[in-house]
């Protein structure tokens, strides 16, 4: 039998999956409380991730992973912005599982979350989370804007927010001025943390 498996890894610290059958039913559902990054969830870890959401699934269906054999599973992750990512380096991990699939498809995190949300083919998103990426798709082709990561850019993202205030604070501690209300904001946040 076909099935039909979506693994989507777009946030921090849930991960989800969900099985289906040739008609579309709902076969099974995980949830699980880790994120999966391709660049910087360390390999190990990822294929560690990606297998327990994987094995979750059959599990629920009381199959095993060689049941897979002739799905399709659908991998979408933070981290996969370049074809390179998509066609190479996130397939050589899954295949690092030793799961057998009729199919297997990388996407990254604006191509999953423009599917999930809007239903159609033709539209734009931007996403700001830790990275930052500009998503336009229509007839003349998909394209994706940012998604570099913190080193090259992701203007807008949290990374680049967070940077852009410890060096405010830094910077009125350089020049000896009386603490902010920022100070006092990130200062009761990091407060917050420990509680």
């Amino acid at each position: 039998m076909r099935f039909f498996i979506g693994i989507e890894g777009v946030g921090m610290s849930i991960s989800v999956g969900v099985m289906a059958d040739e008609a579309g039913k709902i076969l099974a559902a995980v949830r699980m409380p880790f994120g999966i990054s391709l660049h910087t969830t360390l390999r190990p870890e990822l294929r560690c991730r990606l297998l327990d959401l994987v094995k979750g699934l059959v599990t629920k269906c009381d199959l095993s992973l060689d049941d897979l054999h002739e799905s399709t599973i659908c991998i979408g992750l933070t981290g996969v912005p370049f074809p390179y990512d998509a066609l190479v380096d996130l397939p050589h991990e899954f295949e690092n599982l030793k799961i057998t699939t009729r199919r297997l498809v990388c996407t990254g995190d604006a191509e999953i979350v423009f599917a999930s949300h809007t239903g159609t083919d033709c539209g734009t998103e931007i996403i700001c989370h830790m990275g930052s990426t500009a998503y336009v798709t229509g007839n003349q082709g998909r394209f994706r804007y940012g998604g570099w990561g913190p080193a090259i850019g992701d203007e807008g993202s949290g990374y680049a927010m967070g940077r852009e205030t410890l060096r405010e604070i830094g910077r009125q501690y350089e020049n000896r001025e009386e603490p902010s209300r920022l100070w006092y904001e990130v200062r009761r946040w990091l407060k917050n943390l420990r509680s």
